[in-house]
């Protein structure tokens, strides 16, 4: 089980980039609330719908993980942001 931060969200797609020691994971929230700085661990190294844990809100995220071992440009291009 991984764990990470939530460092950036595009509310509009429901979509959040979540850094982790190695790699950012991009995932979509289906279910449950999330923050910028929120932690947060789960699987996040398969793609497909997971159940993650938002540490910080102590309550459960359902998610789809889009990708993972993403790099900061491939996270920012997810997020459909710019810079």
């Amino acid at each position: 089980m991984a764990h990470g931060r939530i460092e950036a969200i595009n509310a509009h797609m429901g979509r959040v980039a979540v850094r982790t020691e190695q790699c950012y994971v991009m995932a979509d929230i289906h279910y449950g609330e999330a923050s910028v700085g929120d932690s947060v661990r789960g699987v996040m190294d398969e793609h497909g719908d997971q159940i993650w844990q938002n540490v910080t809100q102590d309550d459960e995220l359902e998610v789809y993980v889009e990708a993972f071992d993403a790099s900061p440009e491939i996270a920012r291009r997810m997020l459909h942001l710019t810079g």
